[in-house]
Formats: structure tokens, sequence, C-alpha cells
């Protein structure tokens, strides 16, 4: 149907939704907000206190072909759909690239193991004999009992103060933690020879980590991403997890995805284009932290970056992780200065780094296409002003990323990885005229696709990967905004300098893939950048800890935990 009709369907459904109205009620004011307002900044729409604000919007919006029929309205806007085919095939010839992994830089094994009380003999134990199997030599175990991170079902107890206990003990424990990891590490990088020291730090859970929040097995799973997001500004960290109770009869390849999936971030040495020695990429997010719909002045964000970096020798070059940061600010205004990101370029810029690629991510963003960003004001003219006046000797390149599902019409060929769009003749062909309006300022520069099914359940694996320039044309330094888009575009002498781009994008897909190799086949991911965007929030370090009906709940944040005790850590390291 897809192969031989598609155009008939699109067409169809063009016809019964090509013109329909958006009807949004008077509820979505918050009047009395609104009638008592004492300044511009006070929020005057309704919140929702459970979760996403949209929620809340969609609540109080009504899609209909006839607006005179939705009672209440406070207003109707008129929309018209249009729906878009877009077959991609393969053109041209095949290209190969070696890839190697770089596993030679000394690792230290971490280990989570779960443990269990022995009533009999007042003794602890590991859970379960699967853990051994994991036992690569010298390391650090970090023994927990899952029961204790669980939320108690004690009826002799208020359920608040249980949860409030659960609270404590799941913060305690993920302090210790990282307060052992960090004081270790900082006296291992200071032997000889453990400087380009690595961790892999294995997370072995009796339970699934989708469990529910109440579960101890959620509660593993969200710290122990806080802790490998924290320790990454010390060192290049990854983190993977085994499910010890899962079928027996899978077992061995599972743990072979297991070990697989540990490598994934590790270096790779690979040949590059391009006319540039030395290329990074700081891609950075932005999350909220701590919010209260009574005080929206007052939020908190947690900023995270990381860095990648790209460095030549001859014809071969090595892209690897450089670190990982993660800060917090407490005001919307000091939201709007990212301060971190300054910082981070003037230290690359001391290294040798004279282009960088600046990738955003940011909590609440739609697809692209969207009018307004009330997270992500980094890619805006004050910030980009500001980076150029700093930096008039680095060029900033900053891009957007978006991925974009696809249905696969046939599988992978053997001799297929991935597949990418390099031309703007191709670019302007998937976008063309009639989602123009939605792009904007945006220019779609470099496509990568991939063509694989890992499970239905999870993201996505076919579809591809879109990374657009986000060109400004209001900079005062008009020279260098345009030598910027020059090199971006690839005209005259830019060409080398977008080939080195371009190819340090490409490798990042397969330098955070996970997967196996396929006769002697690197395969890539679709999206590199999932730690930005995860889908959900025991990924991103975080765990729900207290919920009421019809109140919502109360997320405690790991990460922005352990973003305190970083900063405590480091300034004390400074005076010492």
């Amino acid at each position: 149907m897809l192969q031989s009709k598609s155009a008939q369907l699109v067409d169809a459904t063009n016809r019964t939704a090509d013109k329909l109205y958006v009807s949004v009620h008077n509820n979505i004011i918050d009047w009395p907000a609104l009638l008592s307002m004492s300044s511009t900044s006070t929020e005057v729409l309704v919140s929702n206190p459970q979760g996403a604000e949209n929620i809340a919007w969609f609540e109080r919006l009504t899609i209909t072909d006839e607006p005179a029929s939705v009672p209440g309205a406070l207003a109707s806007y008129w929309v018209e759909t249009s729906l878009v085919e877009r077959s991609i095939m393969p053109t041209g010839s095949t290209t190969q690239v070696p890839m190697v992994r770089d596993l030679e830089a000394p690792a230290l094994l971490v280990r989570l193991i779960p443990f269990q009380y022995d009533k009999s003999d007042g003794s602890w134990g590991e859970e379960d004999t699967t853990s051994m199997t994991f036992n690569a030599g010298p390391g650090i175990d970090l023994e927990y009992d899952i029961k204790a991170l669980s939320l108690s079902q004690s009826k002799k107890h208020d359920k608040a103060d249980l949860e409030q206990t659960r609270a404590s003990v799941c913060a305690a424990a993920t302090l210790v933690s990282y307060l052992v990891l960090w004081e270790i590490t900082r006296r291992l990088k200071r032997m000889e020879g453990l400087q380009a020291l690595a961790m892999v730090m294995l997370r072995l859970q009796p339970g699934d980590h989708q469990a529910k929040s109440s579960d101890g097995n959620s509660a593993v799973y969200a710290f122990a991403h806080a802790m490998e997001y924290a320790l990454a500004r010390e060192l290049p960290v990854k983190m993977q997890g085994f499910h010890t109770g899962g079928s027996a009869s899978t077992q061995v390849y599972r743990k072979r995805g297991t070990v697989a999936a540990l490598e994934g971030g590790f270096p790779l040495h690979t040949s590059t284009a391009g006319s540039l020695d030395k290329v990074a990429l700081l891609s950075y997010a932005t999350r909220p932290c701590d919010t209260h719909p009574l005080y929206p002045d007052a939020d908190g964000f947690l900023f995270v970056s990381r860095t990648y970096c790209a460095d030549r020798t001859g014809e071969k070059a090595q892209v690897r992780r450089d670190r990982m940061q993660s800060r917090l600010v407490d005001t919307r205004k000091a939201f709007r200065e990212p301060q971190l990101i300054l910082e981070e370029i003037a230290r690359l810029r001391t290294a040798g780094y004279e282009h960088i690629v600046l990738l955003s991510h940011h909590f609440g963003n739609r697809h692209i296409g969207r009018a307004a960003e009330r997270h992500s004001p980094h890619g805006t003219f004050e910030f980009l002003e500001e980076a150029a006046k700093r930096f008039p000797d680095v060029y900033l390149y900053p891009l957007r990323r978006d991925v974009f599902p696809a249905t696969r019409l046939h599988k992978r060929l053997n001799t297929e990885s991935g597949f990418e769009v390099l031309s703007f003749a191709d670019h302007q062909a998937i976008y063309d005229a009639q989602v123009k309006d939605l792009l904007r300022s945006l220019m779609p520069v470099y496509t990568f696709a991939t063509l694989a099914v890992v499970g239905e359940k999870g993201r996505p694996q076919s579809g591809f990967c879109t990374y657009f320039f986000d060109s400004d044309q209001r900079l005062t330094n008009f020279e260098w905004a345009e030598t910027v888009r020059q090199n971006i575009r690839g005209f005259g002498a830019g060409k080398g300098v977008r080939d080195s781009i371009t190819g340090l994008l490409r490798t990042l897909h397969y330098l955070e893939s996970e997967k196996l190799a396929s006769k002697d086949q690197l395969l890539p991911v679709l999206d590199p950048f999932d730690w930005a965007t995860p889908v959900t929030t025991g990924s991103a370090g975080e765990l729900e800890m207290l919920t009421r009906r019809n109140k919502g709940a109360v997320l405690l944040s790991f990460s922005a935990l352990l973003a305190h005790v970083t900063k405590v850590l480091h300034r004390e390291a400074e005076h010492e």
C-alpha cells in the first residue's frame, strides 16, 4: 500500500483535514492571576501541577470544523493543514569509512550489586549469582538493598512519613556513592599512567528499570544516571544496566549486548576529510529542576553540557567525548545568561579549537517550526552577539537537530550501515516550499539516516536526523557572521571546514552507538543525543517521590542534588 498508493493516501487525508478550527476555551486564562498581576512576567495561563504545562493547555482546546458549536470559547483560529510525504532512497556510490574503537585507556570498573539480608544467619549476601559473571577483577562494588530503596507499604506509619523517609534514604545513597567514587577517582588520576582513566559503571538490577516509581529498581535507575552525568566532569564514564532477573534463555545474548553497550562512547579512530585539524562540538541542554506552580518566577533550571572533540593527525582523526558538566541556575534572569556555555567555549579556545559547533537541546521544545522557545534563550540574537564579541577569533556554528521517524519499506542490506544527505539540492527536495515557512531562519545542512529496528516499544531506529544551521543575519559583526555562513555552507574556502564539521557529526552517530558490530561493520544510532532529550524521568536522574490524586506529584532530581555537591567539591579542591 505505502509503496504503490502512498500519494493517494496523503491526498485523501488532506481532503478530510485541510481546514479546521482551534477553539480556545476561556478557562485557559488564570483569571485571578490576571486580575491581580503586578508585572508583565506574571503567568496568566493555567498551569498543570501534575506535569507539563502544555497538557493543561491541550485540555482547554477543541478541534472542530464548526467553531460556533463550541460553548464558552474565548477565540477560534482557522488552521490549514498540509500533509506531505517523502520517500528517501540511496543515490550515488557507497563510501567506506574505516572506524576503530579505542579501548586502550585504563578503565575503572564500578558495579552496583543488589544484596539481601538473610534472617536465618543474620548476614548479607548477593541477591543472585548472576552478578558474579560480571566480575572483571579489581574495581569498586556498590552494594545496595532494593527493599531499602522502595516505598514501604507499612500500615503502622503515615504515608507522607514513609515517602519522606524514602526520599532521605535515596538521597543519602546517591550522595555516599557519588562522594566515594569522586574521591577514589581523584586519587587514581594522580597516579602515574592513570591520567587518562575512564570509568565503566555496570548497574545490576533484580527488576525492570521501568517499574513503578515506588519500586527500588526505579530509584537505582534514576540515581545511577545522575551519578554517570556528574562523574563525567572528572573522566569519561559509561553506564549500562543488566536485568539479573531476566529470562535465562536470553541471558547470553543480553550479556553480549551489555558488554557492547559499555563500549559505546569510547573514542573512535577514523579517517576524515576536511581542512581542520581541530574541531569541537558543544552540545547542551536545559531542564527545569526546581518548579512550583505557585512560584513561577523562582523556577530553577539545570544546565547540562557535553563536549566532543575531533583531533586529526595526518589522515587519521580521533573523535572522543571530552567532558560533561552540570550547573544550577535558580532564577529566570540567570537562566538567560548561559555562563556555563561561555566558559566552555573559552576553555576550548585555550585548547586550540577555533571552530566550535553549538548544538542546543531544550526541555519543552517541539519539532522544528516552533514559534516560541520558553526554555531555549541561547539561540537568540543576544547570546550569539555576546559570544561573537567575547571570542572574535573563534567561529561558532549554532545548530539544532530534529529526529523524524520513518517507515522502512525494505530491509537494510549487509553492505549498508548509514545514509546521509550532504548536498543542499537534496535538502531542498526534502524541505521544499511547503515547509519553508516552518523553517524560518533554519537551514538544513546535514542529514544522517538509519535503517534498523531494535524494538517496537523503544525509540524508533528507522528515520533521519537532520541538523539545521540557525542563520541569524542580524549580528553586528557582519564579517564574522558571513564567514560562519560560508563555512557551514561549504562555499569557496569554506568547503574544507564544512567537510570537517559533517565528518564530526557523522562519527558521533557511531561513537554513541551501543549496538554489536555486524560482520565487521559498525552500526550507527539514529539519535546520539538521547541523554539530552530523555523519554523518562529516570533517565534524566529524577524520581517521583510524593504523589497525591488530583494534587500532582513531587519529583526528586538527583542530578540537581549532585550538581550542588559537585560545585562545593571543586571549590574546595581549588583551595587545597
